[in-house]
């Protein structure tokens, strides 16, 4: 199982094996599972903590602002994490999940104290599963305060894609499914698609 964290940017790379699979007895499937769910938790944890400064500062934005020394500690501590991670020992990511919390901690104080403030306010931070990062705000003019890798979408645009394409599929999901969150969208296949499908023979 690999370990990620999508806005602390941590990440377990995957170990190549030539054995392709590998039974493991009950009792041991059972402890991996321990494990896994109890890392992940400490990476959720970071994670948290990453969300919250992103949207408050943009993407990124921190280490840019803050001074080489510090942004330089600041990598390092999330490099360790990446190698305790790797390691899959719960105490050295504990560990190393606590540094990297302080780390956040740190360098928005630092950068608050060097006189730097986020550029725009009410703005709501994304990055996508690719890591492609957007700012959702509330006016179009505000795509000024924004670096040109970043698509600046305002909400009104927003509602009009939404009135146009999902008004009834969002509407009907939450009518039915209070609380409910829509995580992907998939295109449902023509019939002609269907009847092109490759037989699983």
């Amino acid at each position: 199982m690999a370990y990620s964290g999508k806005w602390s940017k941590v990440k377990e790379k995957p170990k190549y094996t030539e054995v392709k699979y590998m039974a493991h007895d009950t009792p041991k499937m059972y402890e991996e599972s321990e494990k896994y769910s109890v890392i992940q938790a400490a990476v959720n944890a970071v994670d948290k903590i990453a969300r919250d400064a992103e949207q408050r500062w943009g993407i990124g934005k921190l280490e840019e602002l803050a001074d080489p020394g510090l942004a330089v500690r600041f990598e390092q501590a999330r490099q360790n994490l990446n190698y305790a991670l790797r390691q899959e020992s719960i105490k050295e990511v504990v560990a190393k999940s606590e540094d990297l919390i302080r780390g956040w901690k740190i360098l928005e104080k630092k950068v608050l104290e060097a006189g730097h403030k986020p550029e725009c306010e009410r703005v709501w931070h994304m990055v996508n599963d690719e890591g492609k990062k957007y700012a959702f705000v509330n006016d179009s003019s505000d795509h000024v305060h924004f670096d040109k890798d970043i698509t600046v979408i305002s909400m009104e645009e927003v509602l009009r894609v939404f009135e146009a394409h999902y008004k009834e599929l969002y509407g009907e999901v939450k009518k039915h499914f209070h609380g409910a969150e829509i995580v992907s969208i998939k295109p449902i296949k023509k019939e002609k698609d269907k009847l092109d499908d490759k037989l699983p023979f």
